[in-house]
Formats: C-alpha cells, sequence, structure tokens
C-alpha cells in the first residue's frame, strides 16, 4: 500500500525547539504547515524547499488568524528558518535549512543519541517552565522594590507586554522615545506599580480593534502606541468599540 502526497522528514530534536517547546502552539501548526507545503523538488519555477504561499491557505489549514500568522512568519524569519519574497495575490516562501533536514544521510540513529535527545527536551521544557515562573517572581519583586525607589522598570514593562499581549507587535529595542513614554505613564497614571501596568495591559486583551480580531481591520496597537498620553487615555476611557 502506497500513501498519496509523500512524506516529509521531523528530526525528533524539533521538541527542543524553541517554536515547540515555548512558543504558541498555533505557531507550530503554521511552521509544519508551511514545511510539509514546500516543494521536494525543483518544480513549475520553485525550487526544492520552496513552495507559493497564501494567508489565506495558512489559515484555513491551520486555523490561524492573520495576526497570528504574520507574528509567527516574521519570528521565523528573524531565526532565519525562512525567507519570504512576494508576488502576485501571494509570497513565495523559502524553508532556509530543508536540504539539512530533509537528507537522510544527515540523520543519526541509536538508542544512546535518542536517549540523549529525550534527556535534553526533558530538561527544556523545565527549564523553560522554570524561567517562567522566575520571570513572574521577578516582576513581582521588582514591583516592590521599584514602588519604593520610584525607579522605571522598562525591561520589565517590556516583558509584560510580551507575556499578556503576544499577538502585539515584539519590542527589539527599547529606544529613548519608547522609555519616556513609559515613565510618562509609570509616573503619571500607574502609580509607579508593575501592577498596575499588568492590570492595563490585561484591560487592552479586551478591545478586538487594539488586538487586531476586529472584523474588517488588521491593525493591532503596539507598545510604543499603548503608553502615548493621548492613545493610553482613550483606552482607559473605553474610547474604541468592543
Amino acid at each position: 500500500m502506497t500513501i498519496d502526497g509523500g512524506a516529509v522528514w521531523w528530526a525528533r530534536q524539533t521538541i527542543e525547539s524553541d517554536i515547540f517547546s515555548s512558543k504558541p502552539d498555533v505557531w507550530f501548526k503554521i511552521w509544519f504547515y508551511l514545511v510539509v507545503s514546500a516543494k521536494w523538488r525543483d518544480d513549475k519555477g520553485l525550487k526544492r524547499g520552496q513552495c507559493f504561499m497564501k494567508y489565506a491557505w495558512i489559515t484555513e489549514n491551520t486555523g490561524a488568524n492573520r495576526n497570528e500568522i504574520d507574528h509567527c512568519i516574521r519570528w521565523l524569519k528573524r531565526a532565519k528558518q525562512i525567507a519570504t519574497l512576494k508576488a502576485t495575490r501571494g509570497f513565495v516562501l523559502t524553508i532556509c535549512n530543508y536540504e539539512k533536514f530533509q537528507d537522510t544521510n544527515n540523520y543519526k540513529s541509536d538508542t544512546k543519541s535518542d536517549t540523549k535527545s529525550d534527556i535534553k527536551a526533558t530538561q527544556k521544557r523545565q527549564d523553560t517552565k522554570e524561567g517562567e515562573e522566575g520571570k513572574k517572581k521577578r516582576i513581582q519583586h521588582t514591583s516592590s522594590d521599584t514602588s519604593k525607589n520610584g525607579t522605571c522598570p522598562y525591561q520589565e514593562i517590556v516583558d509584560l507586554y510580551h507575556e499578556i499581549l503576544p499577538e502585539l507587535p515584539e519590542v527589539l529595542k527599547i529606544t529613548k522615545p519608547r522609555k519616556a513614554q513609559m515613565k510618562a505613564r509609570w509616573e503619571n497614571d500607574l502609580k509607579m506599580d508593575l501592577e498596575e501596568y499588568r492590570r492595563y495591559f490585561k484591560f487592552v486583551r479586551e478591545w478586538p480593534f487594539l488586538m487586531g480580531t476586529k472584523p474588517g481591520s488588521t491593525w493591532r496597537a503596539s507598545l510604543e502606541w499603548l503608553t502615548k498620553e493621548a492613545n493610553f487615555t482613550k483606552v482607559i476611557e473605553e474610547y474604541y468599540d468592543r
């Protein structure tokens, strides 16, 4: 009996990867779909490891919304796992290490190495869990300390933003203008308390327009936008429709 559609290879070390162990579950579904969609040989203008793709196809096959897809693809590109090129009505996507992982000669399989891989995967999951718990404790501890000395904890605010609003644009650099806005909200509106920032970010989650999930809109708020005085006022005064 033969199975239609062919097959792709997945390394057992996949379970040690960040996208499997520490990113939103839907990201791995997206990644899996992209890999299995890639051509296994040169065909119709596409090279081995490439495919023509549309966001609509990804949504149809993974259930992910446009914001989840966009966030995942941007992360995959930064991680040098994929490259994209705009095309008419879609884009050409290249799996950067396709040749390496789809060549069976690159795989070593024995009990010792398999056991080692399992141990490493278990350790990584444990480290991730401990890391998240440690981050929460650090944020709570920092909240207490900074409330006493008044110092604005820029990195902890960014960590909270990423933790509570992972669908929104990622902050890659804490610039001076961003610091100024975070500090202004910290001192003037949020009582110099990280828990107030936490409550604010959780409040933002309740608004589809800000999260980019409102029908007919793909715009999403960013940390810079959320901490600007005029926008902050609109959010807390419930200016936008739910």
